[in-house]
């Protein structure tokens, strides 16, 4: 039997002899689908104007990390090109996220997400009689609060936008700790009077 050499590279097919017929079939080689990737994207947020927002993508694939993200239009984040940026927008914006995996994966560019940006001009900013200071600042996370008013809410932000710390405010002075490293934080005070902002800064 004469020996056949056949390049399969070149003709695409998969050579298969059958000896009861005497025959060389070809048959096509079995289709290999690529991997999709799956984002997930935060849901819309609402924010007043000057209040950042954190936007997250979330890849997950049979292919396996890492993920590249590229955010659009990347002019109001802090970082286009990771999962979860920090948008600070002074219009409502709609953010796209493109992100690519791993050669053998497929695309995935239809991810977008929507901060709507309000002027909040119904709510008031607490007047310098009304405010609050805090003492001592920079901090090691320990400090004192004193306000005007002795009712209230009380949040501290990090810069990325996520809230770390809530408590009800009931007296007009009160003693904070935070177990935070170091960096800057927001104080946010919510009253019956309207709402104050401070910077905290903690350096242990």
């Amino acid at each position: 039997m004469k020996k056949l050499v056949l390049i399969a590279s070149i003709l695409l097919l998969m050579p298969i002899f059958s000896s009861a017929q005497n025959k060389i079939m070809f048959v096509a080689p079995p289709v290999i689908m690529s991997p999709s990737i799956t984002v997930t994207m935060s849901p819309d947020i609402t924010i007043c104007n000057g209040q950042p927002a954190t936007i997250t993508a979330t890849a997950s694939c049979t292919c396996g990390p890492p993920f590249t993200y590229t955010w659009s239009p990347a002019v109001s984040l802090n970082n286009p090109n990771i999962s979860n940026p920090v948008a600070n927008p002074t219009t409502t914006t709609t953010y796209s996220c493109y992100v690519t995996g791993g050669p053998s994966a497929n695309n995935n560019n239809n991810n977008i997400v929507t901060v709507t940006v309000n002027a909040c001009l119904g709510v008031p900013q607490i007047n310098e009689e009304t405010g609050f200071t805090i003492y001592p600042n920079p901090s090691n996370g320990n400090f004192i609060l004193n306000c005007a008013v002795s009712k209230g809410e009380l949040e501290i932000y990090n810069v990325m936008g996520a809230k770390i710390y809530s408590t009800l405010i009931t007296n007009q002075s009160t003693y904070i700790n935070i177990d935070s490293p170091n960096g800057i934080y927001f104080l946010q005070l919510k009253t019956e009077q309207g709402t104050a902002n401070k910077k905290l800064i903690i350096n242990k």
